[in-house]
């Protein structure tokens, strides 16, 4: 069987449901309440937040993309289809399974990549030398 990354993407997600509708169940007739301490409680506190903190990433990147839509719609509209192209290009040349495996490895890297700033100067790097093309001056503060 070589399904395609939709496919294992859909797969991956109904497991995900299934787990989340099977487990709860499954959880309370095997751990007691008194296995709860407050150590777990901070581990949980800072899973929670991580979770909230890439939902607010992520809303904040929805918010830009509507904002560059008003504003620049010429090149947004030519940077989606760009990137599209170039996403159905690497779909169409490269594996999928490699595809899947890269994707899951930059997911487990993310986080440390976060914390050391990595990400940040990347790609500040790259709208500096995208904006240095394009003829845009960088503002002051």
């Amino acid at each position: 069987m070589d399904p395609s990354v939709i496919t294992a993407l859909s797969l991956l997600g109904l497991v995900i449901t299934i787990a989340d509708f099977v487990l709860p169940t499954i959880s309370k007739s095997v751990v007691s309440d008194d296995t709860w301490n407050s150590e777990k409680e901070k581990k949980f506190s800072i899973f929670v937040n991580r979770i909230a903190y890439y939902g607010v990433q992520i809303w904040n990147f929805q918010v830009q993309l509507e904002e560059w839509k008003r504003e620049k719609p010429n090149m947004y509209a030519s940077t989606v289809i760009c990137s599209l192209l170039l996403t159905a290009w690497i779909g169409n040349a490269v594996n999928n399974l490699i595809l899947v495996y890269f994707l899951v490895l930059f997911v487990a890297l993310l986080p440390g990549l976060l914390h050391r700033r990595i990400l940040q100067v990347l790609f500040a790097s790259v709208v500096v030398k995208v904006g240095n093309m394009l003829g845009i001056k960088r503002k002051t503060k």
